[in-house]
């Protein structure tokens, strides 16, 4: 296991943009080394002949410590360009075919820099500096085995995944996995910890597919999952979740020039180009996660609502909690509020508009108390965005389920239809949700009382655990 402390994967910046090697437009021209020019203060940007960069250069690294040439072939052209093991790469540019590309490899994962790197076979520009120090530390930390890679990040799995040889780690769908080597045993794996609910450190590890590979399982396992369900009408173990991306607005990753995957990329051997898959599926089997550890007392929403409204009329009674009121706010306190951030979402009511708001949220949390809400799921991500992390609690109902609570949805005017269908439609919403939430079983209480007990020790219990959110991929 890695033995610092792990960053996440920024997006890596990806584009077509020409404009560091000018020259490349006229290829039929031999091209001339240019010497190497200043920028930045420390980094020199380098033009020579790369022909076969992987050829001339090996490199080590990963998105925690950069990405460092290890070794260098006496007498290639990188030799000649006096690079040296410690040299780091921050950028590549390589315009000599088409399509074009140029990719920071500052944050980049190993697999990714291979990736790209593997695309250089003729005149290109790389961005280097020495960093001695940095990479003096990785090779201590590989030669002692603290580490077998640069890389660090952790991952929500969004599919269940068999161990099928010695070695491979068994996950179950919601895990959260500490990945700490892309080019585990060469390509196509990855070397990854499972962690516990309650800390950051990982416990059993093993290897996993890769996303390309990740990805062609989760359609498989959806295509399987699909007739599972039209042949059981229990409530199977959740294998997968089902998210995806608009690859116009995700990382650009997913815009970066698809050519060279053409003639790459096949189905034994899917791409390893990039951290998230450059093709044409837009399934996400692992989402990038970072961790949190909320001192205060975590606000709590409830699935489905009509439930939750039962439940807070309960836990408002409690010490500890209180419902989280709505403010009238006239257009110009919204437009205030608004530019600041601080609009969670609208709440029905009659006579005005009425609104759910960070200040009236943390006012709470300021008292120590964990605040009821009775809003929609898709607050969710407006309240991460005020660095406000709420506790998830999903009672699953079924027509058994929904006969314990019949007493208490008379009061609400709700049949127990009503409550059925909106348990239907908003646990449909949580595949959605960039975080992960407690479940109860309907199984696992008897009355309005019992489960009022249930819950409040899954509240309890989420209060202790390190909150995992992902960027949104929107």
């Amino acid at each position: 296991m890695l033995g610092r402390v792990g960053t996440a994967v920024p997006d890596l910046l990806l584009s077509v943009a020409r404009g560091l090697c000018p020259l490349l437009s006229c290829s039929s021209v031999p091209v001339r080394r240019r010497p190497a020019r200043k920028i930045l203060s420390q980094v020199t940007v380098l033009a020579f002949q790369g022909d076969e960069l992987l050829e001339q250069i090996s490199v080590i690294g990963g998105n925690l410590t950069g990405i460092f040439i290890h070794r260098v072939t006496p007498g290639s052209a990188a030799d000649e360009m006096a690079l040296r093991p410690g040299t780091q790469i921050m950028m590549v540019d390589y315009e000599a075919t088409e399509p074009s590309f140029k990719a920071t490899l500052e944050d980049t994962t190993l697999e990714q820099a291979v990736g790209l790197l593997r695309r250089v076979n003729g005149f290109c520009c790389l961005s280097v500096k020495v960093n001695m120090e940095g990479y003096k530390k990785l090779v201590q930390d590989l030669e002692a085995k603290v580490a077998t890679s640069g890389d660090s990040f952790y991952i929500r799995v969004n599919l269940a995944l068999e161990a099928r040889a010695v070695g491979e780690l068994q996950v179950q769908c919601n895990d959260i996995l500490h990945v700490t080597d892309t080019m585990f045993r060469g390509r196509g794996c990855w070397h990854a910890h499972r962690v516990g609910p309650y800390s950051t450190k990982g416990t059993e590890r093993g290897s996993i597919p890769n996303y390309a590979r990740a990805q062609q399982l989760l359609i498989a396992l959806i295509q399987r999952s699909t007739i599972a369900r039209k042949q059981s009408s229990g409530e199977p173990q959740k294998l997968v979740r089902i998210v995806s991306v608009d690859r116009t607005k995700a990382s650009p990753v997913c815009s970066s020039s698809e050519g060279a995957l053409s003639e790459r990329s096949r189905p034994e051997e899917p791409s390893t180009m990039c951290f998230w898959a450059e093709t044409c599926f837009t399934l996400v089997p692992y989402s990038l996660v970072h961790p949190h550890r909320p001192s205060r007392p975590r606000p709590v929403l409830f699935v489905p609502r009509v439930v939750g409204r039962i439940l807070s009329e309960k836990l408002c009674l409690l010490q500890g909690f209180k419902k989280c009121p709505a403010e009238y706010l006239s257009q110009e306190e919204y437009d205030a509020s608004s530019q600041r951030g601080d609009i969670i979402q609208e709440k029905e009511a009659s006579g005005g508009r009425y609104w759910v708001t960070r200040r009236a949220i943390e006012s709470l949390m300021e008292k120590n108390t964990h605040a009821l809400l009775d809003v929609r799921l898709d607050s969710v991500r407006a309240l991460h965005r005020s660095e406000i992390f709420p506790i998830i609690v999903h009672i699953s109902v079924n027509e058994k389920a929904a006969k314990k609570l019949k007493k208490a949805l008379q009061r609400l005017n709700t049949s127990e239809r009503q409550l059925l269908e909106a348990g239907r439609q908003e646990e449909g919403e949580l595949d959605e949700v960039p975080c992960l939430y407690s479940s109860l079983a309907p199984d696992g209480w008897s009355d309005l009382e019992t489960l009022l007990g249930c819950v409040r020790l899954a509240i309890a219990d989420e209060q202790k655990k390190v909150v995992w959110t992902e960027k949104s991929p929107r």
